[in-house]
């Protein structure tokens, strides 16, 4: 925290010195950390990130008066900030890889109903937006072996002749 330090002196009689100091208020820049927090909670949004608490909302006049408060330094602004800035990169190349994943999940779909696979549940469904939610909510590993267990699948439906009804459908967790 860096203190604004005043000196005085009162010179006595004696020429005793008497030396005080007074602490200046801290003085944030509330106006732009309220604005950067504002911002970066309507990226949440915009990403469908998820990201819920105090620090994510879009009330400028919370942060701005949270940021107001007498026990709240310059740390803790640089703190909540950061963990906002964090939360959204790890979100936002998380939207990103999810995409790609229901892309891909999409496309099986189509191969699936192409091959005549007859493989159904959640994982073989044609809704992109249902895929996507579903990768947000999960670790990327997961998605990812989700991805892997559809391709093998599919792999192995297509060396089955069409209609072979001895074919037996994995089963999807």
């Amino acid at each position: 925290m860096v203190r604004n330090i005043i000196y005085g002196a009162f010179f006595t009689a004696s020429t005793t010195v008497f030396v005080y100091v007074a602490e200046a208020a801290p003085q944030h820049n509330c106006a732009a950390y309220a604005s950067a927090a504002v911002a970066q909670n309507n990226q949440n949004k915009a990403n469908g990130c998820g990201l819920t608490g105090g620090g994510w909302q879009s009330d400028y006049n919370a942060h701005f008066n949270w940021c107001q408060q007498q026990n709240v330094g310059i740390q803790a602004l640089s703190s909540e900030d950061q963990a906002r800035k964090v939360a959204l990169q790890n979100c936002i190349g998380k939207s990103s890889f999810c995409e790609s994943y229901a892309k891909q999940a999409v496309s099986d779909q189509i191969n699936n109903m192409k091959y005549k696979c007859r493989f159904e549940g959640g994982p073989w469904q044609l809704n992109h937006s249902a895929h996507l939610k579903w990768c947000l909510t999960v670790r990327q590993s997961k998605a990812a072996a989700e991805n892997a267990k559809r391709a093998n699948a599919l792999s192995e439906c297509r060396t089955i002749p069409f209609g072979n009804d001895n074919k037996l459908n994995p089963v999807n967790e």
